[in-house]
């Protein structure tokens, strides 16, 4: 059998072998170059020559790892205890966000967070309070009218309750009058009425505003109830004034018992809300003002440190209920994104979650309501720091796992460590790659990627056996049939491109269809600084399929 036809049948089939079938193809080269000088063999069965062919290369790295999810999110409560209710999801289940996969209950947690909202709901008020207080400081017109009671001096000293001031609008006034009770029901608010005033015989008209639901006695038996009818003031009337009322009820016309009094619609008196100084004057007794116009500002030190002690009072209170409140949501274990419900151990019934009772911490069936684990997986291989620099974000990768060994799922480079693990000397840096979502891909199984770093297609293909390194260059021998007698071979340089465990892409100085040697030269072309072109060694972690050459 000739060589040739031995390598042939010795040709591995897979990347693994590629070392040892390189080794023994140079080995056997070499062994017949020393035969041929010995004169043990002739030329015809030691030239072995190969026809180019134009195919593809790629260049990759490839490494193994195991799969985990994307993203998980424990479903387990780690800092109160609760007993399970109801479950919506069984183990594998597909889960949506928000989807409620168990229902849980806890007293103890119901009651802290009842008697925090109180806790919360008093501070709320307090601070309401004492900053209502620190806003009255700034008197303001409550309404548009007169100042009737005003005696305030800058530098005064208010109490507590005491009054600062009395406004009253004087534009509409009430004309209080007693009305016999046996007319009740037949008076209601909006009937007209008739107001003559006794003191200057003026007489206008007014509306029923109010009719009071509670009998009053006149002393003697009698019973009547008050009737207030609004009239506009045209300003000469003042409270306490009396006025004749005839209400026009129907087809009746019904009269005050007595003469009615005067009253001002609107009368307010604002009192100090606290141990106050009088430090600005806007107005005097007497002065017209506008609603929300200041009238006078008061200062108080005392008012304005007890709402900045309120307002801790209150942050801490509102701190304990939104810690609580986030308790009280747990009690809903709901998927906080898409995915699938893993590892799932429970019944309705069982206590999980931690107890804290006592002041110390315990579990409770640690775990056993299990994860959401998120539809895409991940897995990590070990770069070597040769190689490191060749990958890149949104590499393409291309992974198996040994469960589904004849599936090939696609993938890509989404995260680079930037930390090296040293051993021996030697820096491996992690790469992490995306995993397509499939059922046939799990959690923990084992798997092997390979990173795709260049490739080039329909290019001139030149084994590695063919090449030899002289000077820095790359070295092939061409057989030529049609030369003359002993000039059929000729060294001719070439450029490479890329470079995988068996062949080199040829860039220039050769042509598809010549043939090369694939042997090697003759002992008396070979020069002792001329080396076979060996295999280059693979490129990280795990097995490299293939390398940039570099001229």
């Amino acid at each position: 059998m000739k060589l040739v036809e031995w390598i042939k049948t010795k040709r591995p089939k897979g990347k693994k072998s590629i070392y040892v079938y390189t080794a023994l193809v140079i080995v056997a080269v070499f062994s017949m170059v020393a035969l041929n000088a010995n004169g043990q063999g002739d030329s015809e069965d030691t030239d072995i020559m190969y026809t180019l062919t134009r195919g593809d290369i790629e260049i990759a790295i490839s490494g193994n790892g195991t799969i985990f999810s994307a993203e998980s999110q424990e479903l387990d409560p780690d800092d109160f205890e609760a007993e399970v209710k109801k479950i919506n999801f069984s183990e594998g289940d597909t889960v949506k966000k928000g989807d409620i996969i168990y229902e849980l209950e806890s007293d103890d947690l119901t009651a802290e967070w009842t008697k925090a909202k109180i806790a919360y709901d008093n501070a709320s008020l307090e601070y309401r309070t004492s900053s209502g207080d620190v806003e009255d400081l700034t008197v303001r017109a409550p309404m548009t009218g007169t100042i009737e009671e005003m005696d305030l001096e800058i530098g005064q000293t208010l109490s507590q309750g005491e009054t600062v001031v009395k406004v009253w609008d004087k534009s509409e006034i009430y004309v209080k009058t007693p009305i016999n009770l046996l007319n009740e029901g037949k008076i209601k608010v909006g009937q007209a009425a008739s107001v003559t005033f006794p003191s200057s015989f003026f007489t206008t008209s007014g509306v029923v505003a109010k009719v009071d639901g509670t009998p009053s006695s006149d002393g003697s038996g009698g019973l009547f109830q008050y009737v207030y009818v609004a009239v506009d003031n045209p300003g000469g009337f003042m409270e306490g004034d009396t006025a004749r009322v005839e209400i026009y009820a129907g087809y009746e016309t019904i009269r005050g018992i007595t003469e009615g009094t005067v009253e001002y619609k609107d009368a307010e008196i604002l009192e100090s809300p606290g141990k106050a100084t009088v430090v600005k004057l806007y107005k005097q007794e007497k002065d017209a003002v506008n609603a929300g116009e200041i009238i006078a500002v008061l200062e108080s030190d005392s008012l304005v440190v007890s709402q900045m002690s309120k307002n801790v009072d209150l942050q801490e209170a509102k701190i304990e209920l939104d810690e609580l409140s986030e308790k009280m949501e747990g009690l809903s274990v709901k998927a906080g994104s898409d995915g699938i419900l893993a590892g799932s151990d429970v019944s309705v019934g069982n206590t999980v979650g931690v107890n804290t009772s006592d002041g110390n911490s315990y579990s409770n069936n640690t775990g056993v309501l299990g994860q959401i684990i998120s539809f895409d997986k991940r897995m990590t291989i070990a770069v070597d720091e040769l190689d490191i620099n060749e990958v890149e974000i949104g590499q393409h990768a291309e992974i198996t796992v040994d469960a589904a060994p004849d599936e090939k799922f696609s993938g890509q480079v989404v995260k680079i460590s930037e930390i090296g693990d040293v051993q021996s000397g030697v820096a491996t840096y992690d790469v992490t790659i995306s995993v397509p979502y499939s059922k046939l891909v799990k959690e923990g199984m084992s798997a092997d990627a390979e990173i795709l770093l260049d490739s080039a297609e329909n290019v001139i293909l030149l084994p590695i056996e063919a090449a030899t390194e002289m000077r820095g260059k790359i070295m092939v021998t061409v057989y030529d049939e049609d030369a003359r007698a002993g000039e059929e071979k000729s060294l001719v340089p070439v450029e490479t491109g890329l470079m995988d465990e068996r062949y080199y892409e040829i860039v220039e100085g050769l042509e598809e269809g010549d043939q090369v040697v694939m042997t090697g030269l003759s002992a008396s072309d070979v020069s002792t600084d001329e080396r076979p072109a060996g295999m280059m060694p693979g490129m990280g972690g795990g097995s490299g399929t293939g390398t940039r050459q570099r001229p």
